[in-house]
């Protein structure tokens, strides 16, 4: 999970990398808690984008380097169907975490 956010927050213009561990740890938790019909196919798809880093790299998503990350994010995983979807969800989540950080540090 944290790859995926700090993938999907790697252009944002202005993003603090050391909000990253507590943005992935808010959006892990939030997609635990929604009803099941939605999170097994969020960790389904997940596990998926997982497995296929293992079959292009021959290495798990975690080991690849942040550049290497973001070229597999932006190259494979926004070309596979439904990634839309996730990449918003991920985002919005995020968006709303980063607001109450932003509040906290002023």
């Amino acid at each position: 999970m944290q790859s995926l956010v700090d993938c999907t927050f790697s252009g944002v213009v202005g993003y603090k990398k050391e909000y990253n561990d507590q943005l992935a740890l808010f959006v892990a938790k939030t997609i635990m808690n929604i009803s099941w019909f939605f999170k097994v196919p969020f960790f389904i798809y997940i596990y998926f984008i997982g497995f296929i880093a293992i079959l292009l790299k021959l290495k798990p998503l975690t080991s690849f380097s942040s550049e290497q990350k973001i070229n597999f994010y932006n190259n494979i995983v926004l070309k596979l169907p439904f990634s839309g979807s996730l990449d918003k969800l991920i985002r919005s989540l995020g968006f709303m975490k980063l607001y109450d950080l932003a509040a906290e540090d002023n």
